[in-house]
């Protein structure tokens, strides 16, 4: 595979759903966080819509 510049290159968003907190960050292809780690409240209740409205608000400062 040939190298990729710094414009091409792999990116994996990494979100984690948990009881607690959602945590959203951005990897480079070594698995490092390109971004600060976004971290909010998980919403109690949640139901599928909630949870997609959160991720969606957390989620645009490393949407960059």
């Amino acid at each position: 595979m040939a190298d990729r510049d710094a414009t091409h290159a792999l990116r994996t968003l990494s979100i984690d759903i948990g009881g607690s907190h959602l945590k959203a960050s951005v990897l480079d292809e070594t698995g490092a966080m390109l971004v600060d780690e976004v971290r909010v409240e998980t919403p109690d209740p949640c139901s599928p819509k909630v949870m997609l409205k959160a991720l969606a608000r957390m989620l645009h400062p490393v949407k960059d």
